[in-house]
């Protein structure tokens, strides 16, 4: 399905995703925009931390996904996160094209995600990111 801006997902989107939430092959994945088609763009090995993370998300607009580990009264739990990152300091009409374009791949990949809208990447701070992993939203 192709969102107003004309822009659909890649059924590998949907497969790799797949194998990330039910066969934890991945810590995360990161989607692009190529021309009018969501398409992965790299993917995360498993063990990969939150730091290492957030140290290599692009300077443009992406979207990412990503199983976020944490602790919570002594239990070790897991939330799978879609993270829409659109910085401050991009293009407008990239930033746009980000914005009007999240659907697409949110309808394909949804089921119990916590949506993080990150526009910087003090918005990826892990202490606010676990915060929000643990009230659920």
């Amino acid at each position: 399905m192709a969102t107003m801006t004309g822009v659909s997902c890649s059924a590998d989107c949907v497969k790799e995703f797949e194998a990330l939430k039910t066969k934890q092959a991945y810590q995360g994945l990161e989607f692009v925009i190529d021309g009018d088609t969501i398409v992965i763009g790299q993917k995360f090995d498993k063990g990969c931390s939150w730091d290492d993370f957030v140290a290599k998300v692009s300077e443009d607009a992406r979207y990412y996904v990503w199983d976020f580990s944490f602790e919570d009264g002594g239990v070790k739990k897991s939330k799978i996160l879609f993270i829409s990152w659109n910085p401050d300091s991009g293009k407008v009409k990239t930033k746009m094209l980000y914005a009007g374009s999240k659907d697409a791949l949110k309808k394909k990949i949804e089921g119990g995600l916590i949506e993080v809208q990150a526009n910087g990447k003090d918005d990826l701070e892990e202490k606010d990111i676990e915060g929000r992993c643990k009230k659920g939203f």
